[in-house]
Formats: structure tokens, sequence, C-alpha cells
């Protein structure tokens, strides 16, 4: 028997399913610890004209070391679990507008290279485009504890989910929609009221 799974949950936010690209996983940054290939994913699919749907880090049974007491004879350590921790919408917004950030401004200094070079780059052999309009502007959905009864839906900018937006207990997950020309119309229309009358 089929078990619930947020894969067919998130129609719910009114975006066909049929629409959405590939999805991906967000890692929780964790000091020098940054992947980005999550982004790879998201450009191919707003180049495509798809939504992706993001599911957010879980942290769970994550082992910790703790020395023994200094009067124990034994050498070994104790070892114990963190508690767990989820990566929350407003973290990961924060996340993508950093890395995005950091590709537009690579992607930018390698532009002003080959025009100092006054290079002619063939169409084919041209470095990948800056991801449409993903920004702080861009309109991502916020979902939490879908299919429950405190279920949350917030439809707002990423800079929004970033710094105003609190989606309450885990567990989150984000959608960023295809660019705007390539949705549908009842999708928009949905956008529209979960951004005017959030769930």
């Amino acid at each position: 028997i089929p078990n619930a799974s947020i894969m067919d949950a998130v129609g719910v936010c009114g975006l066909q399913l049929y629409n959405f690209g590939q999805t991906v996983t967000i890692p929780e940054f964790e000091g020098n610890w940054r992947p980005t290939s999550f982004m790879d994913k998201i450009e191919v699919n707003r180049k495509n004209g798809l939504h992706t749907l993001c599911l957010l880090d879980i942290k769970a049974k994550e082992h910790m070391e703790k020395p023994q007491f200094p009067n124990d004879n034994e050498s070994s350590s104790l070892s114990s679990n963190l508690p767990p921790r989820c990566l929350t919408v407003s973290e990961a917004a924060r996340q993508i507008l950093s890395v995005a950030g950091k590709k537009q401004q690579l992607l930018s200094k390698r532009e002003k290279r080959r025009q100092k070079k006054r290079l002619q780059i063939v169409e084919t052999d041209a470095e990948p485009a800056a991801i449409p309009d993903l920004g702080p502007d861009t309109i991502a959905v916020a979902l939490a504890r879908v299919g429950s009864a405190n279920m949350s839906i917030v439809v707002d900018t990423l800079a929004a989910l970033r710094d105003d937006v609190d989606m309450g207990p885990p567990l989150h997950c984000l959608i960023i929609p295809a660019p705007d020309q390539h949705l549908h119309f009842l999708e928009k229309d949905a956008l529209a009221m979960f951004r005017n009358k959030p769930l």
C-alpha cells in the first residue's frame, strides 16, 4: 500500500504536479561545508519552465562524543546523540539567496574578464547564464506540516521568507515555482490566493 508522500502532497498549494522538475534536498550549511549542487537542479528546472520541490535537511541521531570523567579508568569516550534539528524555510531561503548571489558575482567577474580580452565567445562555449529571475524578489512557496490539522502555506518573496516569515514547528519544505511566463493561469490564481491570504 503506498504511503503518504510529500511528493504528492505539495499539490495542496495549487501548483500542478506534472509541472515539477527534479526534486532537490537543501543541506544545512555547517562552517566551511557549504555544498551548492542543489542550485544546479533549480537552475535546470527554471530554464525548462518547471517548479522545484526543495526538501529541507533533517539532522537526526547525529553522534556526539563525550569524554569520560577524569577519574574514570577507561580511555574510551561515551557516545550520545545530539537532539534532532530540521532546516527551516527561513534558513533555506537564506542559503539559496547566498549561493545565488555568489554565483552572480562569479558570472559578473567572468564577463568582465571576457570584455577585457575582447574574446568572441561562441554560444555553445559560453558559461551557464545566471538562474532566471532567482533573487530576493523571486516568489516561493513555503509549506509546513503538510497534511496535518495545523498545516501552513505561505507564498512570498525569498527575501520575505528569509527575514519575516515564521512557519512554526517542522517539518518544512520550499517550492521555487517556474518563472511567471511558464505558470498556468490556475497556478497563478493559487499563488495569488495564498499570497493574499496565507493558510
